[in-house]
C-alpha cells in the first residue's frame, strides 16, 4: 500500500518512517514529498496534502514549539480546511527529539553522554486532562546539544552535534542522529514517556 510522508528536516522524515516500519508496515511504498522548514506548513502545501490523502494515506510529523496545544496547532496546520480522514496529523510535543530522548536509557548509552534527560510527568500542556510527557526548560533539540550532548565522552559526538557560532544545530546533525534513529531508538519505550508519540502510534496502527 502506498503512503506519502511529510516532515520538515530529516530526523523528522527517519522518525516517521521508523514508526511505519513497526505499526503500519503494510505501508511499503513510502513517497516523501519535499518541502522544508516553515514551506512544509503552508496553505497551499497543506491544502495539496489533504488533496492527495483522497487517495492515499498521508501522514505528517510536526513540533508543537511554541504553540500552547497540539489541537491548537492542528488547527493553525488545517487554515480552516476540511480535514480527509486519510491526512493523518501528528504533533510532537514539544519536539520530534524530545520523543527520542524519551528512550531514555538508549539515548544515554548511544550517545555516552551523562543523565541530564528530565524525567517524564504528567502536564495538562493547556489542556483539560494530563498527559505524560517530557518538558525542557527551553526547546528541546537546543537542550539536547547544549546541555547533554557537551557531556558525551565520545568527542566525535560532541565534534557533530555541537552548533558552531551562528547556526541552530550541529555540522553533522542528521549524520550523528539518522543511524540511532534507524538502529536503536525503540518507540516502545519512549512511548511510555510521551502521550503524542503514543498517540501518533495509534494513528498509525489504525490505518487500514
Amino acid at each position: 500500500m502506498n503512503a506519502a510522508i511529510v516532515g520538515e528536516d530529516q530526523v523528522t522524515r527517519e522518525i516517521i518512517k521508523k514508526l511505519i516500519s513497526i505499526y503500519a508496515p503494510h505501508l511499503t511504498q513510502l513517497n516523501e514529498i519535499p518541502a522544508r522548514g516553515s514551506q512544509a506548513l503552508n496553505a497551499v502545501n497543506v491544502e495539496r496534502y489533504n488533496k492527495l490523502a483522497l487517495s492515499i494515506p498521508v501522514i505528517l510529523l510536526t513540533d508543537l514549539d511554541d504553540t500552547l496545544c497540539a489541537p491548537m496547532k492542528k488547527q493553525e496546520i488545517l487554515h480552516g480546511i476540511e480535514q480527509n480522514p486519510l491526512f493523518i496529523i501528528n504533533v510532537a510535543v514539544e519536539e520530534a527529539e524530545a520523543w527520542l530522548m524519551a528512550d531514555k536509557n538508549n539515548f544515554i548509552s548511544y550517545f555516552c553522554v551523562e543523565d541530564k534527560i528530565p524525567n517524564a510527568q504528567m502536564c495538562r500542556m493547556h489542556g483539560r486532562n494530563e498527559r505524560i510527557e517530557t518538558i525542557y526548560e527551553y526547546k528541546p533539540s537546543l537542550y539536547m546539544m547544549r546541555e547533554i550532548i557537551s557531556t558525551s565522552t565520545k568527542l566525535e559526538v560532541q565534534k557533530q552535534l555541537t552548533p558552531k557560532e551562528g547556526a541552530k544545530k550541529g555540522p553533522e546533525y542528521n549524520t550523528a542522529m539518522t543511524p540511532f534513529i534507524q538502529e536503536v531508538w525503540n518507540p516502545e519505550n519512549a512511548r511510555l514517556n510521551s502521550y503524542s508519540l503514543d498517540k501518533m502510534i495509534y494513528h498509525l496502527q489504525s490505518i487500514h
